[in-house]
């Protein structure tokens, strides 16, 4: 499900000015490795707008660990339909042993005869293709904004 649909909570609770102050204070010694604000964040920064500032990095951070999630969810079924493009594209499917492949000259391997009927198999070239894709042409930069590669403007 995309993180757009589900709710984001934040974690901890700033009501109090110290609670904020806490929280940014800790934002700035773990996340930006800076320490020489911290006489300012306890003494100076407002209560409030310390608490405000800290609910709003609380929820990034929720929302970003949700994304990084989706995104994890995603690279692991990537790598599932690469290996899978994979087993194809090295015609592992192919059942070799059988003496019943045509080997006509210059044809691909890709016909199975059962008695008098052929079976058609895909050898593969398509997994091949997906896994290496043809990159795609730039835009030659001189035709008007909606430029169709190809086209003459």
């Amino acid at each position: 499900m995309p993180t757009e649909n589900k709710p984001v909570e934040p974690g901890p609770s700033f009501n109090t000015p110290d609670a904020g102050r806490t929280y940014i204070a800790d934002l700035f010694k773990t996340v930006l490795k800076r320490h020489d604000y911290r006489k300012y964040i306890h003494e100076r920064l407002a209560g409030d707008f310390a608490c405000t500032l800290a609910e709003h990095f609380e929820v990034i951070k929720v929302r970003e660990a949700a994304m990084q999630a989706d995104l994890d969810a995603k690279d692991q079924r990537v790598d599932e339909l690469e290996a899978a493009l994979k087993f194809y594209a090295d015609r592992e499917h192919y059942h070799f042993e059988s003496g019943n492949w045509d080997a006509v000259s210059g044809e691909p391997l890709n016909i199975l005869w059962c008695g008098d009927e052929p079976d058609f198999i895909e050898d593969g070239a398509v997994a091949r293709a997906a896994l290496n894709p043809t990159p795609k042409p730039t835009c030659c930069s001189s035709c008007p904004a909606g430029c169709t590669i190809g086209a003459k403007p």
